[in-house]
């Protein structure tokens, strides 16, 4: 067709002179068929950082560790692997202890920082990693100060095996979909995100089941298992759920 054709929308007739509607042929500037947009991360680079820190730190556990790993993931779901424990001398913290909270605590970082700002590894991160660890060795000392105080040392002792072990599962449990979420689409973070809530929310639904089922066994009485519950479960969550709002 010769470039400078031109075609008209009515007869030539019900037009007045010089005044017929005309319209070009042009290349479409858009698609036509649907297609879905994908947007590229600006922070691609830091997340492929704490993705590699994060995989050689954890074989490093996995390889030099032990049988560490398993234990941990055992005890959350045994309770008789938590008295084995004991019985065998008790709850001996080493480094790769550290290191597994360590991973847990950064993989529920990042996924804090990024479910209430939308960002991952920013300095709202740093902060959640430095309050959950704070809050977790509060936790700890605090079990074994009322374990001296009331002259229960053995179910303190429990308690304590079953802090640390929740805490570590929580975020290795969670983190194939939280390193996942470092690089999806919109269209799947929403589905991730699900999904990890409901981790937690049955990592934390166990261990306040767990705490019951410990003090119920060491006969202690129901009005500390309220306090206990309301003051040292509760309360935490809820300041977490004030922050995140």
């Amino acid at each position: 067709m010769n470039p400078d054709t031109t075609l008209s929308l009515v007869p030539a007739a019900a037009c007045l002179p010089g005044e017929a509607e005309r319209f070009e042929i042009r290349p479409p500037e858009d698609y036509a068929l649907p297609y879905t947009r994908v947007d590229a991360h600006d922070d691609a680079a830091g997340n492929v950082v704490f993705l590699a820190v994060f995989l050689l730190v954890f074989a490093w556990v996995r390889l030099y560790g032990k049988d560490l790993l398993p234990t941990l993931l055992q005890v959350p779901f045994k309770r008789k692997r938590a008295a084995a424990i004991l019985n065998e001398g008790g709850y001996s913290l080493t480094l790769y202890h550290f290191l597994c909270l360590g991973l847990s605590f950064s993989v529920l970082a990042v996924f804090l920082d990024y479910f209430c700002t939308g960002e991952f590894i920013g300095s709202f991160s740093l902060y959640a990693f430095a309050g959950l660890l704070a809050y977790h060795f509060f936790m700890a000392g605090l079990l074994r100060f009322l374990g001296w105080i009331f002259n229960a040392k053995g179910i303190a002792a429990e308690a304590v095996i079953h802090l640390w072990t929740f805490h570590i599962c929580a975020g290795l449990l969670a983190s194939p979909f939280v390193l996942v979420l470092l690089f999806a689409r919109e269209y799947a973070a929403g589905l991730l995100v699900r999904v990890v809530l409901v981790i937690i929310g049955c990592i934390f639904v166990g261990k306040i089941l767990r705490a019951v089922a410990i003090l119920f066994s060491n006969k202690v009485s129901i009005l500390y298992m309220i306090l206990y519950l309301c003051a040292l479960e509760m309360i935490p969550m809820l300041v977490l759920y004030r922050t995140m709002g």
